[in-house]
């Protein structure tokens, strides 16, 4: 009797952490669109745009990690700018304003990407997540000092 449970509970056991492995973040966390702001050179703090959704309408909540590039027109530079935050994915909310900061401000003006880690904790003892490559979050930092910049 017990060797019948004990095989039950494995198989159940297995079939969820086959589930829950197979299951990628975008089958829980709909990203459509990030958009990030200009920023002024000496600035920490940026606002983005984020139009998101939830599948069965629950709130899932996670940790973001993310990291700045410049871009000279020839090469992207990874830079020593990061930030790391608790996020909210909420269901049918439409677009909103997020506003982050970076643990550094930014020094020069210019062209710059964002990267993007987000993982989430949707279900019991699981864990998911997805990259967001910073060639898609493009942004310019502008010298707001100068009369014209």
């Amino acid at each position: 009797m017990f060797d019948r449970y004990f095989l039950i509970i494995t198989v159940f056991i297995g079939v969820y952490a086959l589930v829950a492995w197979m299951l990628p973040f975008s089958f829980f966390v709909d990203i459509k669109s990030q958009v990030y702001s200009d920023m002024c050179v000496g600035d920490r703090h940026q606002d983005i745009i984020i139009d998101r959704d939830t599948w069965f309408n629950r709130y899932v909540e996670g940790v973001t990690k993310g990291q700045l590039f410049f871009y000279d027109g020839v090469h992207k530079h990874e830079l020593i700018i990061f930030r790391e935050g608790k996020i909210d994915y909420q269901p049918e909310e439409g677009p909103k304003t997020v506003q982050i900061e970076w643990d550094k401000p930014v020094e020069r003006a210019g062209t710059y990407g964002a990267s993007e880690k987000p993982t989430i904790t949707p279900l019991p003892l699981f864990k998911t997540g997805t990259y967001i490559h910073e060639d898609n979050h493009l942004f310019e930092v502008k010298d707001c000092g100068r009369i014209g910049g």
